[in-house]
């Protein structure tokens, strides 16, 4: 082994595109030789059926002093074999033609991983969606913004955290609302905010039927596989705090683009303008 063996070696990465995982820099494999990928053949593409599988992905020793990934479903496939080494896992995604790729412990770090004047910019488990990135350079503090820009963490120069979204949830009017000059306004995040209800001059229905729809306007994120647990409502004006009984309406966390409020078995009344405080989680 030389000096030209050693120095400037590109550290073990890999690239995600669907569910094709392809490798760059070098792996040790049962001995001190620094293997490449192999030109042609080194990435490996899951073939699962099931979302959720974890798929164990491992460096194979080929010829040359190069190496190629493969697959498997089992923990302990490089038992006893000194051609394989574990470089990551990956949590398949069949249905949404994608994987989530996590390197295993020890590895190195992702070649996605940059800082500027800026922050600190990081391409997360779905590189599709662009950077997240951690700004230090604004006067009023620290501030998160999340890759594929949607709601951002803010805090500033006391400490204050604070939720920011270029664009607020969109309103869908129901029944509830009643009719005619229906209006609303949200004021805050997909998550967090100030939510107002003008109902029309008809008067609005009761037998839970449906007040308004809060559509996200950055829907749940797919990759998490979760949908929104709950949602948390507190009365906003002196109107919907006086509300009680069979009138006080409730909220059905419903799925991963929107929740509805929905009436009590009394309806509220005409042109009025109610107001609720949510957080949504």
């Amino acid at each position: 082994m030389s000096f030209r063996d050693t120095a400037n070696v590109a550290l073990f990465s890999v690239t995600v595109s669907g569910r094709t995982i392809t490798p760059s820099g070098v792996v040790f494999i049962g001995d001190i030789r620094m293997r490449r990928p192999i030109a042609t053949g080194a990435a490996v593409t899951l073939t699962g059926s099931t979302d959720g599988d974890t798929q164990y992905i491992f460096a194979l020793a080929v010829s040359g002093d190069t190496y190629q990934l493969v697959a498997s479903t089992d923990p302990g496939y490089a038992t006893g074999r000194s051609d394989l080494q574990l470089v990551g896992t990956a949590l398949d995604l069949p249905s949404r033609g994608g994987c989530i790729w996590l390197p295993a412990k020890g590895g190195s770090l992702d070649p996605f991983l940059f800082t500027d004047k800026t922050g600190m910019h990081v391409q997360g488990v779905n590189p599709s969606a662009g950077y997240t990135v951690w700004f230090w350079d604004d006067p009023l503090g620290v501030q998160n913004r999340f890759a594929g820009h949607g709601q951002e963490i803010r805090y500033d120069q006391y400490g204050h955290l604070i939720l920011y979204q270029d664009q607020g949830p969109s309103l869908t009017f129901g029944p509830g609302a009643g009719s005619g000059g229906v209006s609303g306004q949200v004021y805050g995040t997909d998550q967090v905010g100030l939510l107002g209800v003008s109902t029309g001059p008809t008067a609005p229905t009761g037998n839970n039927s449906i007040i308004v729809e809060v559509v996200f306007r950055y829907p749940w994120s797919s990759w998490a596989l979760v949908n929104p647990h709950t949602v948390l409502i507190t009365p906003a004006n002196n109107v919907t705090a006086a509300l009680s009984g069979t009138i006080i309406p409730y909220v059905v966390p419903y799925d991963a683009t929107k929740w509805r409020l929905m009436s009590g078995q009394t309806g509220l009344a005409a042109s009025t303008t109610y107001q609720w405080n949510y957080l949504c989680f």
